[in-house]
């Protein structure tokens, strides 16, 4: 088992992680300038150099930028798509949905099978599973 803590980072003022780490900040604020621009209908490419051009302007990753402008802007139009993220993350959370699901009616079988006489060697067998799995789900209780 993981536990993990998601940060956001997107670009707000007084978000305290961002406030700490000035290149964060600045990288968050490109972010912003790019999705402020697509959300008004300009297309990728557009945002993108327009992005990057006010943060120029405004100082913002300057020295990366003037040094790093031509690379920095085809990384973010070759890697970031963010319809694909969009997809990437609604797949993800379909797919654990899917885990969930599957993992609370293995447990809801176990018990019924359980409950009318059979053994645990008996349900392992039946579900596929090894019998120290099928003893785990029912230790955990029946969610309704």
């Amino acid at each position: 088992e993981v536990v993990a803590k998601m940060i956001n980072i997107n670009y707000n003022e007084g978000a305290e992680i961002l406030e700490r780490c000035e290149p964060l900040m600045e990288y968050a604020q490109l972010v912003q300038e790019i999705r402020d621009r697509s959300d008004t209908g300009a297309s990728l490419d557009e945002a993108v150099s327009a992005g990057v051009d006010s943060c120029i302007e405004r100082g913002v990753l300057k020295e990366i930028l003037l040094k790093h402008k031509s690379e920095v802007v085809d990384m973010i139009l070759e890697e970031y798509d963010e319809e694909k993220v969009r997809d990437m993350f609604r797949k993800e959370y379909l797919e654990e949905g899917r885990e969930q699901e599957h993992h609370r009616y293995t447990v809801e079988l176990a018990h019924r099978m359980r409950d009318r006489g059979m053994d645990t060697t008996m349900i392992a067998d039946l579900l596929g599973l090894t019998e120290e799995q099928v003893e785990t789900y029912l230790a955990q209780p029946v969610q309704i």
